[in-house]
C-alpha cells in the first residue's frame, strides 16, 4: 500500500516530470529530485544527499562515459565537499556544533542535567505543561533559530522523556519554534538579511515605502509562521493529535518508547552511554549555569559583534538602532563564542566541584565531540548539495518555470507556493529568499502597476508578497529532509531524521494549505489579515476537534 508519507515527494516528482516535458532546463532539477526522493524511499539521508550531489556532478561534467562518471565522482569530493567545508560560516557552524556536543556530554555525565530536571518538575508537572514550557522557552529564544534548537533540545530532552512525550512531538516543537519565531522577531539574526533583500528590491523598483516599513507591514502576512505557532499551542492544550504524530504519541504513552523501535536516533547511543556512566555528585547549578552563560554570551555577543561590524564599515552612528546592531552581527561567530565560553564554564565547575578530574573532564568533552561526527557529515553533505544546485542554478530554473503561471489576485498565493517548492527542493530558506526577492517583487510590481491599483491596495499586496516569500521558504525548509535546520532539529531532538521529517509533514502541510486558502488567496483580493488570522485559528480548532483524536498523557512517572 502506498504510504501517505510518500505523497509529497510523489507530487513533487510529478510536478518536476511535467516541467521536464515542457521546459528544456528542467533537467537541472534532477539533483534535488534524486536527493529528496531517495530520502523518503531509503530513509538513508546520507546516501540520498550523496546521490543528489553525484547526479549534479554528472550534469556539470556532461558525460555518462566511464571517464565522465569518474570525474563526477572525484568532483563531489574535490569541489563540492571542499567548497562546503571551506565556507567560513559552514566551518564555524561545524566548530560550534561539535563544541556544543562536548558541552552536552559534560552536563549529562556530570549528572547536572538530571539534577536540573528534578528542580524543573516543580513547574512542569505533566506532559501538557512540559510542552507549553518548551514552547514558551522556544519563543523566548527569539534571536536565532540555531541557538533555539540547541538550548530547547538540550534543556528539555530528559524532561520530555520523563513524561513520555514522543521524540516526534518533541522535535516538532523544537523545529516549529525556531525559524518561525526568529523570522517574526524584530530583533534576530534574520532581520538584517530580510531587510537587506527587501531594501535592494524596493530600491530597484522605486517603491516609496522604505524597507523597514514594508517589513513591519508584512508581519501580519506571515501566515504560515503565525498559524504554525498557534497550531502547536492548540495541539497541546486540546491534547489531540492526528496522523503519524498521533501514532507516535500513543506509542510513547502505551509502551514507554519515546523513539520508534528500529529507528536510528542521532546522538541516542552516545547519550545512553553517558547516562550509564553518570556521576552522582553533580548539582543542578552545573546543569543550569553553563546554559545560562550560553544564552547571555550569545545575546551580548550579538551586541558586541554587531557594533564591531558597523564600526568596521563606517555605519555606526547616533541614529543606529538595536535592530541595526543585532542585524549586522555574524550569528555563527557569536554562537561559537557562546559555545566556547559555556564549555569552559562547565569544565571549571565540574573540576571545582570535584565531579571530574582534570584529564577526565577533557575525555568526557571529547566523547561529546565524537557524538557529533555523523550529524556534521550530514550537514556537510547538505551544504555540498546546495553548492551543486547553486552551480546549476536549479532554484532560478524552478522559479522561472512557476512564475509563468501568473494572476495578479493569486500572486501572493503563487509566490508562497513557489517559495515553498524552492526551499523544499534546495533545503535552504535563506537561499530561496535571495532568489525569489529579485524574481518575484518586480513581477508583482509590474502586474499591480498594470492593473492601476490604488496606493493602499498596492502597498498591502506588496506586503503580502513579501510575507509569502519569507514564510513560504520556512514552510519548504521545514519538511525538506536536506534542510540544515531540519537536520539540526533532529540532532538536538535526539530522533531519527526521517522520523522527524515524516511526523511533522502532515502538520506542516495542513498549516501550509491553510496559509494559502485562508491567508494568501484572500490577501490577493485585498482581505485584511486581521480578518483571516482569527478565521484561521477557528479552522485549526475545528480541524483538531473533528480530525484529531484525544490520547492519555502521562501525569506522573
Amino acid at each position: 500500500m502506498f504510504k501517505k508519507c510518500y505523497l509529497l515527494p510523489a507530487i513533487f516528482l510529478i510536478i518536476c516530470s511535467v516541467f521536464f516535458l515542457l521546459n528544456k532546463d528542467a533537467y537541472l532539477l534532477i539533483p534535488p529530485v534524486v536527493a529528496i526522493g531517495l530520502s523518503f524511499v531509503t530513509r538513508n539521508v546520507l546516501f540520498s544527499i550523496f546521490m543528489g550531489m553525484f547526479s549534479g556532478a554528472l550534469l556539470s561534467v556532461g558525460s555518462l562515459s566511464f571517464k565522465g562518471v569518474a570525474v563526477a565522482l572525484l568532483r563531489v569530493a574535490d569541489h563540492y565537499m571542499i567548497e562546503a567545508i571551506a565556507d567560513t560560516n559552514h566551518a564555524g557552524l561545524v566548530l560550534f556544533t561539535m563544541t556544543i556536543g562536548g558541552l552536552v556530554a559534560l552536563l549529562t555525565q556530570s549528572g547536572g542535567l538530571k539534577k536540573l530536571l528534578e528542580k524543573m518538575l516543580v513547574f512542569a508537572q505533566d506532559a501538557a505543561r512540559t510542552q507549553l514550557l518548551m514552547m514558551l522557552t522556544g519563543m523566548l529564544i527569539f534571536f536565532d533559530d540555531y541557538a533555539n534548537t540547541i538550548i530547547v533540545g538540550n534543556l528539555y530532552r530528559a524532561l520530555s522523556d520523563k513524561y513520555l512525550i514522543s521524540r516526534e512531538k518533541f522535535s516538532f516543537i523544537i523545529d516549529a519554534t525556531a525559524a518561525p519565531v526568529a523570522s517574526l522577531s524584530v530583533v534576530s539574526t534574520w532581520i538584517a538579511y530580510e531587510l537587506g533583500l527587501i531594501a535592494t528590491a524596493v530600491e530597484k523598483l522605486g517603491i516609496e515605502d522604505n524597507a523597514y516599513a514594508l517589513f513591519i507591514q508584512s508581519l501580519p502576512h506571515r501566515y504560515y509562521a503565525i498559524f504554525l505557532l498557534v497550531f502547536i499551542f492548540l495541539t497541546i492544550v486540546m491534547k489531540r493529535e492526528w496522523g503519524v504524530m498521533l501514532k507516535a504519541q500513543k506509542r510513547a504513552y502505551q509502551t514507554g518508547m519515546v523513539n520508534r523501535p528500529g529507528s536510528n536516533p542521532m546522538m541516542a547511543k552516545d547519550v545512553a552511554a553517558w547516562e550509564e556512566n553518570m556521576k552522582t555528585n553533580g548539582t543542578a547549578m552545573i546543569g543550569f549555569f553553563p546554559i545560562l552563560v550560553l544564552l547571555v554570551v550569545v545575546i551580548l555577543g550579538f551586541w558586541v559583534q554587531g557594533r564591531q561590524a558597523l564600526l568596521g564599515n563606517g555605519t555606526l552612528g547616533e541614529d543606529t538602532t538595536i535592530l541595526d546592531i543585532f542585524g549586522a552581527a555574524d550569528p555563527v561567530i557569536v554562537l561559537t563564542w557562546g559555545a566556547l565560553i559555556s564549555t569552559i564554564v562547565a569544565m571549571v565547575m565540574t573540576i571545582y566541584k570535584k565531579v571530574f578530574k582534570f584529564d577526565e573532564c577533557f575525555d568526557v568533552w571529547i566523547d561529546g565531540v565524537k557524538s557529533m561526527v555523523l550529524p556534521v557529515v550530514i550537514l556537510v553533505f547538505a551544504w555540498g548539495l546546495s553548492a551543486v544546485m547553486d552551480e546549476l542554478q536549479s532554484g532560478q530554473v524552478l522559479g522561472r518555470m512557476i512564475s509563468q503561471i501568473v494572476s495578479v489576485q493569486m500572486l501572493p498565493a503563487l509566490i508562497f507556493l513557489m517559495s515553498f517548492l524552492m526551499a523544499f527542493a534546495t533545503g535552504t530558506s535563506w537561499g530561496t529568499m535571495a532568489i525569489l526577492f529579485p524574481l518575484s517583487l518586480p513581477l508583482a510590481h509590474a502586474l499591480l502597476i498594470a492593473q492601476g491599483m490604488p496606493q493602499d491596495v498596492f502597498s498591502a499586496n506588496i506586503s503580502a508578497c513579501i510575507g509569502s516569500i519569507l514564510t513560504g521558504a520556512i514552510f519548504g525548509d521545514h519538511i525538506s529532509p536536506i534542510s540544515d535546520t531540519t537536520i539540526m532539529s533532529s540532532i538536538w531532538g535526539g530522533i531519527d531524521h526521517m522520523d522527524h521529517v515524516q511526523s511533522q509533514l502532515p502538520y506542516a502541510l495542513f498549516v501550509g494549505t491553510l496559509s494559502v486558502l485562508i491567508g494568501y488567496v484572500p490577501a490577493g483580493f485585498g482581505v485584511s489579515p486581521w480578518i483571516t488570522l482569527p478565521l484561521g485559528v477557528v479552522v485549526m480548532y475545528v480541524a483538531l476537534k473533528i480530525k484529531g483524536e484525544p490520547f492519555q498523557v502521562q501525569e506522573e512517572v
